[in-house]
């Protein structure tokens, strides 16, 4: 693939999905941009025509989260595809190792960027699950243009200092 827009759910996860080591690294380095903590490892899990990338990723300081990337331009779209992957990631996991879900959606816009955090609270108003456990993060397409091209001066700047 020559060139792709990488602002589409299949381009992006044929690029970021793929299994080999290039791939990987590009992914655990956005990923590390957008989510604000060291990535040392990424496995993609759904494999296969589904378009949304769907990840187990775990951090520097030995936490993971299974996460979901979806592109869209359609905002009521979004809103619903994140809150339906979110749900998805965190009901395919076994109740005795959950882990926390995190969907990051990518919007063509520019005044849609926001954060959920959901919360389950009983008629009590206890919490079900602690605090960040189910979070939905939507970002402008302009700022994923931005953290490529980070991404490319910071691999040129260590390519030049060897």
């Amino acid at each position: 693939m020559r060139s792709a827009n990488l602002l589409n759910d299949f381009a992006f996860k044929y690029v970021f999905g793929e299994d080999c080591k290039e791939a990987n690294d590009v992914l655990k380095s956005l990923l590390t941009v957008f989510l604000e903590r060291k990535v040392v490892n990424v496995h993609v899990t759904n494999v296969g025509v589904d378009p949304i990338l769907e990840a187990f990723v775990e951090f520097d300081d030995n936490t993971k989260m299974k996460l979901a990337i979806l592109i869209d331009q359609n905002i009521i779209k979004l809103h619903r595809l994140s809150e339906y992957y979110l749900m998805r990631l965190f009901g395919s996991q076994e109740e005795y190792d959950l882990n926390p879900c995190q969907v990051i959606a990518f919007y063509d816009g520019k005044e849609s960027e926001f954060e959920i955090d959901l919360q389950f609270r009983n008629d009590d108003g206890i919490l079900f699950f602690p605090d960040g456990m189910l979070k939905i993060s939507v970002y402008s397409t302009e700022n994923l243009d931005k953290s490529y091209g980070t991404m490319s001066r910071k691999r040129t700047h260590k390519i030049d200092k060897f």
